[in-house]
């Protein structure tokens, strides 16, 4: 898509840049169908530089100073994300808290489709700052970024939750244990893949929404609900 050097003023006065709409129309087509989401492409047109980071720190970098928590951010498509927000829907001004946020894709594509409000916590530094550069280039001022331990920082008072692989097993209970601490003042929807899936589905005070996952895909998109 290339850089987008020229602005034009929304009606709340937010100077957004030129070709927006554009892209704004391509996530609604590409949610709307079933076809397959080339996701270099969609980064691209995003704007996201995608592996940035790896130029900065390598990899046993990363690894010895989060070891706790998933390496590669950028390891779920985007078709993961279309399969969520079917699923998902946020109310309109209520905030979906992506623990583990990486880059920020969950975020960018739920913001483009309908400007569902995210805020992404992430530990590593330079995933954040080029969430927030491109949060900042395109305009898309109700997505939030927070660089952090998603395990032990502060969480925003949330009723929907993304937990989307990031996180090694060995910290996953404390996680769990704070939803559950979250769920006794309201109610929570949680989205899970992959090893947080059957955790969360032996937990008594959650009820997995349909449609319930069969044995083929359990480690496939979940939603619990307490």
């Amino acid at each position: 898509m290339g850089d987008l050097a020229t602005f034009s003023a929304r009606s709340d006065g937010v100077a957004q840049p030129q070709g927006l709409s554009d892209l704004r129309r391509h996530v609604a087509r590409l949610h709307a169908s079933d076809e397959p989401i080339a996701d270099a492409d969609l980064d691209a047109r995003i704007g996201l530089r995608v592996g940035t980071d790896g130029s900065v720190r390598s990899w046993l970098d990363l690894l010895a100073a989060y070891g706790h928590h998933r390496i590669d951010q950028a390891d779920l498509r985007y078709s993961v994300f279309r399969e969520l927000f079917r699923r998902l829907q946020v109310p309109e001004g209520e905030v979906l808290l992506d623990l583990g946020s990486g880059y920020g894709r969950v975020a960018f594509y739920g913001g483009l489709l309908r400007e569902t409000r995210v805020h992404g916590i992430e530990i590593v530094r330079e995933r954040v700052d080029e969430a927030l550069r491109v949060r900042d280039r395109l305009g898309l001022a109700w997505l939030e970024f927070t660089c952090a331990d998603a395990v032990t920082a502060p969480w925003p008072d949330a009723c929907w939750f993304c937990l989307l692989n990031s996180f090694l097993p060995s910290v996953l209970p404390t996680v769990v244990a704070r939803l559950r601490q979250a769920a006794c003042s309201r109610r929570i929807v949680i989205a899970s893949i992959s090893t947080s899936n059957h955790l969360l589905a032996a937990q008594r005070w959650l009820r997995e929404l349909p449609p319930v996952a069969q044995s083929c895909d359990s480690l496939g998109l979940r939603l619990f609900a307490s």
